[in-house]
């Protein structure tokens, strides 16, 4: 497997979080982005099958659906894209008549 590093700035707030996550998991710093990063595919995917993220409160019988604005404009492009083919579908069966 080859590897590559990668540099990125954030903002004191954003390393806080993440010194905070660590703590709380006792997972390293990579361990957390992998896992993050897993967790967004994840999340696109089922997304792009017309689900929802949520979390589930079966006791309170509630959810609460995860407004993320990646996964928001997700579903706004594959829409678009299923937009787009529908009109060039209809267009081809408009030049075939």
């Amino acid at each position: 497997m080859s590897a590559s590093r990668v540099n990125f700035e954030m903002s004191d707030a954003q390393r806080s979080s993440l010194d905070d996550l660590q703590r709380k998991t006792g997972a390293t710093l990579r361990d957390l982005i992998n896992n993050g990063l897993s967790l967004l595919q994840w999340a696109v995917n089922e997304t792009l099958r017309g689900n929802e993220i949520a979390a589930i409160n079966e006791k309170q019988e509630n959810y609460r659906v995860l407004v993320m604005p990646l996964l928001q404009t997700v579903m706004h492009r594959q829409e678009q894209l299923r937009r787009e083919q529908q009109r060039e579908t209809n267009l081809g069966r408009v030049n075939t008549i």
